[in-house]
């Protein structure tokens, strides 16, 4: 088993918030190094939760471009009605404008939903 190396790194704090978390730190009966960490840490966690969220919208975007499938925004308001009633129901068909039915799968995992108004891509025309 490898052994993590931790590297120190300098952060210039202005006196006030280096005060603000000298309190802070003996109120919580921890370190300011601790707090440092801690925030670090949660700062990084939810970024990296940020991006990948926005990773995944660009790529569902990306796919209603090529592809046209979606749902509306009342097929999906429905369906998310029948489950948070309780009603174990299978997610709508997308489909492209003007009802020209294709197959996709919705996980959930991640709903990408579109308006109709949304552009038709091209190769639908």
């Amino acid at each position: 088993m490898s052994a993590t190396v931790t590297r120190p790194v300098a952060v210039k704090l202005d006196p006030v918030t280096r005060e603000r978390m000298k309190r802070l730190a003996d109120a919580k009966h921890r370190t300011p190094h601790w707090l440092m960490r801690e925030a670090i840490e949660q700062y990084v966690d939810r970024e990296e939760k940020r991006e990948a969220f926005r990773q995944d919208g660009t790529r569902a975007w990306e796919a209603y471009r090529a592809t046209g499938l979606h749902v509306t925004h009342v097929e999906a308001d429905a369906w998310l009605e029948q489950l948070e009633a309780g009603n174990d129901k299978e997610p709508p068909e997308c489909h492209v404008r003007f009802g020209l039915r294709k197959h996709c799968r919705i996980s959930s995992d991640s709903f990408a939903f579109w308006q109709e108004r949304a552009p038709m891509p091209q190769s639908v025309r």
